[in-house]
């Protein structure tokens, strides 16, 4: 894919597999057509291009053929519609707003593929410094629940259960559904070999927005892994008195709790960028006009992050100035009637019983009403990179 977008490009592979040899060439941009492998989702794609992308000489139009949404089995790839919310309004935040547009066609599920993506941006110029430091509060949380090749109750579940725990957090919570039937191949030996197999899967993926445009995601498909790599300690216990540790496929309701858990993790850790997508972040803040300083603030920074950071120095001769601090949050905690009501029904213990339950029980309360977190504040001088080969005509 890389070769289709640059002119004088080559890449070639040693023998014995473990040396490789790239020379980077001028990114044109135009028309791409690709057609991603099964075994990688298209998000292992989109994120070289959405790095890239800016800096060609003409705006680049492209349509990836593969997997939109991929299992935890497949790899850390974000899903499409993750990068549709997280990963477009960091380019945004940059100056890159024209033409830029991110849109799913046709969802593929793992294995078998057979989704549809199209991504176009533009080529500009020079990038805008930010000063992106107040990650506001939530004010409302977004989602989309995808069932392919299944019942549309799938969808409704998952809808359902994840509702059923953000709800008791905030009020603002939408949830649509995207329930698709694809051609099934005929059996005929004629047609069966030309018609691309449909494969069948079922998902959620989640995005909360705070008061200042930060965006968060999370995502979790059928045939999700508790205890993976994309689950933090805290996610697992979560789920434990709520879901058993698998790592097949979940039912719809187990699905729908496991996505909202993951999102409260992400919006848990603090910053303004989610994880996935720091990355990005740190490619673009030097960039930005010689003389201007831009800051940026993360949560706990992931692998990807920190060996960008390490690249960046390396290549480039770019250091961070990264100030860590400890930051605590009194979160707001709507106490259910439910529990008053079963309260008042037990009255089988004795009065000194019942006075150091309650005691107990405010003291969790307030222990569980502050949040500790550490959050990290990224600062650094603007290079004043220039798109010298952008065609202005």
């Amino acid at each position: 894919m890389i070769k289709k977008i640059m002119q004088g490009c080559a890449i070639s592979i040693d023998a014995t597999g473990t040396r490789l040899f790239f020379r980077p060439g001028t990114l044109t941009g135009g028309d791409l057509y690709h057609e991603c492998n099964v075994s990688r989702g298209i998000g292992y794609y989109l994120e070289v291009l959405l790095a890239l992308a800016p800096f060609s000489k003409t705006r680049l139009t492209s349509t990836l053929v593969g997997v939109t949404n991929c299992s935890d089995n497949q790899g850390p790839d974000p899903s499409v519609d993750s990068l549709i919310d997280c990963a477009i309004p960091v380019l945004q935040k940059f100056g890159i707003i024209a033409d830029l547009e991110l849109k799913v066609k046709r969802r593929g599920t793992a294995e078998f593929g057979g989704g549809e993506v199209t991504f176009t941006c533009p080529a500009v110029s020079s990038l805008k410094s930010i000063n992106w430091r107040d990650p506001g509060f939530i004010k409302k949380i977004r989602g989309v629940a995808y069932s392919i090749n299944l019942s549309h109750q799938m969808a409704d579940v998952m809808v359902s259960s994840a509702k059923g725990m953000l709800l008791t957090l905030l009020p603002d919570v939408r949830i649509d559904k995207d329930v698709r039937s694809a051609k099934i191949p005929s059996t005929s030996s004629s047609t069966s070999t030309s018609t691309p197999q449909s494969g069948s899967g079922f998902g959620i993926v989640l995005t909360a927005i705070s008061t200042t445009g930060c965006s968060y995601s999370a995502e979790a498909p059928s045939s999700s892994n508790i205890l993976s790599k994309h689950n933090t300690s805290s996610s697992s216990s979560m789920l434990s008195s709520s879901t058993s540790n698998v790592s097949s496929a979940l039912s719809p309701s187990d699905v729908g709790i496991l996505a909202a858990s993951r999102l409260l993790c992400e919006i848990k850790d603090g910053g303004c960028v989610p994880s996935f997508v720091q990355w990005l972040v740190l490619l673009l803040l030097p960039l930005t006009p010689s003389g201007d300083a831009s800051f940026v603030k993360m949560g706990e920074l992931s692998e990807n992050a920190i060996q960008m950071m390490r690249l960046m120095r390396e290549f480039m001769g770019i250091m961070f100035r990264v100030k860590e601090k400890e930051e605590e949050q009194i979160a707001r905690h709507f106490t259910s009637e439910k529990n008053e009501n079963e309260k008042e029904d037990d009255s089988v213990s004795s009065d000194d019983g019942d006075e150091a339950i309650e005691e107990d029980d405010e003291a969790s309360q307030e222990e569980s009403k502050r949040l500790h977190f550490t959050s990290v504040e990224i600062s650094v001088m603007g290079r004043g990179f220039a798109n010298l080969a952008r065609h202005t005509s």
